[in-house]
């Protein structure tokens, strides 16, 4: 398994095999977790988590194991040297740079310096903004990061948004679409959407994308709603809708 190669170290690999590279770059509940793992359980791709999260989740690598950029090449090189599927890749998040460890690893910018032709792009996001954001909330709170099971958060009552850390998340959100696509839209590319993940047709595409055999592929979490409409959630949805209005404009 990649994970067990995830430790301080790593041989400088300077020349690969044939094999397709590519990075899952993503916003925060937009579904990273259930594609990533989708495309993982398919028999010739191997896709590693957020291994430059310097949360210590079970699919996070530990910080400490990138704490310069040279480290963190050798970590990238290791990640996509040291295995046998045809395609490899990891989870980059956006809100990874804002982390007080993140700032000496910037595996962004050494993604950069690769030919354009070395790396393919898989930009995920959320179409549905009020629920990404919503979900955030309830995750910061809950603590609990992967699918939602109503029995879980049974106790957590409908809230009040916070009208302007929501606007704040939204323009955040386009300033990072706007820096990453400079920084990695040289890269061959493919966008999906959270609300396409159920959506064989659209998998389809992302794995003809990667040059591997369609497979019938099942994540680790399910894509699940627990409310039939934001307003069941947030109290003050009316004044949430013009925010979001706001930011189409």
């Amino acid at each position: 398994m990649l994970k067990s190669l995830l430790k301080p170290g790593f041989p400088k690999v300077r020349q690969h095999k044939q094999k397709v590279l590519f990075v899952i770059c993503s916003h925060p509940r937009c579904g990273t977790h259930m594609l990533r793992t989708m495309l993982d359980h398919h028999s010739k791709i191997d896709c590693l988590g957020e291994c430059f999260n310097s949360a210590p989740r079970r699919y996070a690598a530990l910080p400490q194991y990138f704490k310069d950029s040279k480290t963190t090449l050798n970590a990238i090189e290791s990640i996509w040297s040291n295995n046998n599927a045809d395609a490899v890749g990891f989870v980059l998040q956006d809100f990874q740079e804002d982390q007080k460890n993140y700032r000496f690893q910037k595996p962004h910018l050494i993604l950069s310096n690769y030919s354009s032709n070395k790396i393919k792009i898989i930009w995920l996001s959320r179409v549905d903004k009020l629920m990404q954001y919503i979900s955030f909330v309830i995750a910061l709170q809950t603590r609990k990061w992967m699918a939602f099971h109503k029995d879980e958060i049974q106790d957590f009552k409908p809230f009040k948004l916070d009208l302007k850390n929501f606007l704040s998340f939204l323009e955040k959100e386009v300033e990072y679409d706007v820096y990453y696509k400079k920084i990695l839209g040289h890269f061959d590319s493919i966008s999906i959407t959270y609300e396409q993940l159920n959506d064989r047709s659209a998998i389809n595409n992302v794995l003809n994308f990667l040059g591997v055999q369609v497979e019938d592929l099942n994540p680790d979490t399910l894509k699940q709603s627990l409310y039939s409409h934001p307003s069941e959630i947030i109290t003050n949805f009316e004044e949430a809708k013009v925010v979001l209005e706001s930011m189409k404009c």
